[in-house]
């Protein structure tokens, strides 16, 4: 029987899930980037305290968020992986003034019969690889190419 979900909600969410600081907006502006359950949202940090600057809605609950920065770029991407596995790469744009998904992929690549632990991901400090633990006894790496198109492809081992 094929069911399908549908999720809604009447309030946005209040409790923090997860938060980073980093360059996301700027180069030199300092930005908090927090997420709450599907919501992600960024303020600017100065001497008055924090401003709202960006607010964006997910499809998905939130379950890991790491800020990195990868070589090539001026600015911090933000990597999110969601309940779903589903994983992507945001950037924001200066030119349209908005948060956009740079490229996306899925992170389970088996079927649904290994024991899900709770999600923990890491990223190295030169940005090349992310390394995630979503279910217990395998880790997925996904190599994160310098170039200008970032791919995301899932390596999973044993």
């Amino acid at each position: 029987m094929n069911s399908q979900f549908y999720t809604t909600t009447i309030k946005k969410a209040t409790a923090v899930s997860f938060s980073e600081s980093g360059f996301f907006i700027t180069p030199t502006q300092l930005n908090l980037i927090v997420a709450k359950y599907n919501c992600l949202e960024i303020y600017l940090i100065n001497e008055h305290g924090l401003s709202l600057l960006s607010e964006t809605e997910l499809y998905g609950q939130i379950e890991i968020m790491k800020v990195f920065r990868p070589k090539n770029k001026f600015t911090d991407l933000v990597f999110i992986v969601t309940a779903q596995y589903n994983a992507m790469i945001l950037e924001f744009t200066q030119t349209s003034d908005k948060i956009e998904i740079i490229t996306k992929g899925y992170c389970n690549v088996f079927d649904n019969l290994e024991v899900a632990t709770g999600f923990m991901a890491t990223v190295d400090p030169d940005a090349t690889i992310v390394m995630l633990k979503l279910f217990e006894r395998i880790f997925k790496i996904i190599p994160l190419d310098n170039e200008d198109e970032l791919k995301l492809k899932v390596y999973s081992y044993m």
